[in-house]
């Protein structure tokens, strides 16, 4: 339970310093206070969804890499802790677990991808 929460731990804090850095150029360029004052005829202003498509998509991209890498590495570990098991009943349980609940991630996140690429190419 521990080592779970430590691995999630790290992957958030991996995960939250990636998106400051990845992000960083591309929030820094845009005056978010106030772009169209004044001057409504800008490009900032006359944005399309072409534009937000080509900065979210590979941002969504990176995510959904980094969860199905996740997810194969906790796939490895259950297989790993399943064979290491000795038959005990307990560690056979929690392996098995561990493989179950690395799958459903992996599909929630799939879907998840669907989704909101279904929503960025709609609007």
């Amino acid at each position: 339970m521990k080592k779970t929460y430590v691995y999630g731990l790290l992957l958030g804090v991996a995960t939250a310093a990636y998106l400051a850095v990845s992000t960083g150029s591309i929030a820094g360029a845009m005056d978010i206070y106030g772009p169209c004052s004044g001057n409504s005829d800008s490009t900032i202003c006359r944005a399309s969804s072409d534009e937000a498509s080509s900065i979210t998509l590979p941002l969504i991209n990176t995510l959904l890499f980094i969860v199905g890498l996740v997810a194969v590495i906790m796939i490895i570990l259950s297989g790993i802790k399943y064979a290491t098991s000795g038959g005990d009943s307990g560690k056979t349980a929690a392996a098995k677990n561990t493989l179950l609940y690395s799958i459903v991630g992996l599909i929630v996140a799939i879907f998840a991808y669907a989704i909101v690429r279904f929503v960025v190419q709609a609007f």
